[in-house]
């Protein structure tokens, strides 16, 4: 559990560290703010963010300048959450993982996977030639309460093939 809590933890001091922009590299952009005036503001070329007070327009060239890129913004706030969405999903599948690790010690689960075991008769239902040594899942629907057809008699190298996607 203090492994968890502790990757937890660096994960998201790694997402604030990547995600939190300086906005090292800036230029003077127009921007258009309601009532259809303008503004001169430095607009940061990574986060799209516009960075301090607007500026004088007398010491810019109108038109040398570019608008404000407001996509620019948008898309890296769109990355910046689904970073956050990912690292959430990730600690949810820690969380499960850390109740179903307890799970597969339980005599319950013990009783299923001899069930299944037996059921396979001393061969593998992935490969149909190797012993079977691992009781895999086909659903985590019902992971602690699930049916016997849920469930699956692998030898290793069929369970590893069976996991290549995850």
């Amino acid at each position: 559990m203090q492994d968890f809590l502790k990757s937890k933890v660096e994960a998201w001091k790694a997402h604030a560290e990547e995600w939190d922009c300086e906005h090292a590299l800036a230029v003077v952009r127009i921007r258009t703010i309601k009532g259809g005036s303008t503004q001169y503001v430095n607009q940061c070329l990574k986060c799209g963010s516009s960075v301090g007070n607007p500026l004088r327009k007398s010491d810019f060239a109108h038109e040398l300048l570019q608008p404000f890129d407001i996509q620019l913004q948008e898309c890296w706030d769109q990355k910046r959450k689904d970073a956050v969405e990912l690292l959430k999903e990730r600690f949810a599948r820690g969380v499960f993982f850390e109740n179903y690790d307890e799970y597969l010690k339980s005599a319950e689960w013990a009783d299923k996977r001899a069930k299944v075991l037996s059921r396979a008769n001393g061969v593998c239902e992935g490969c149909g030639d190797a012993a079977p040594n691992e009781v895999h899942h086909l659903t985590y629907q019902h992971v602690g309460k699930e049916f016997l057809f849920e469930l699956v008699a692998l030898c290793h190298a069929c369970h590893e093939r069976a996991h290549d996607d995850q």
